[in-house]
């Protein structure tokens, strides 16, 4: 599956660690194919994420199940 707006992680990377730290929470209300909480996940935060399209919500679910290992 492909998402029309899919950003590089490095992109959100700086974002998560500068703003937090590992154990805090990360939201992000349009997940879309789930970067965020990928890179979340890898940096030890934990992820709450919002996605009203289904297509989008499976796609991104399928992506934070392989459960990347943290940094």
């Amino acid at each position: 599956g492909t998402h029309f707006a899919v950003y590089p992680e490095k992109l959100v990377e700086t974002c998560i660690l500068a703003a937090t730290k590992k154990g805090d929470v990360v939201l992000d209300p349009f997940t879309g194919s789930g970067t965020t909480g990928v890179v979340a996940l890898k940096h030890g935060r934990k992820f709450l994420g919002i996605e009203l399209v289904s297509y989008y919500r499976d796609m991104a679910m399928k992506r934070l199940s392989k459960k990347p290992l943290p940094l």
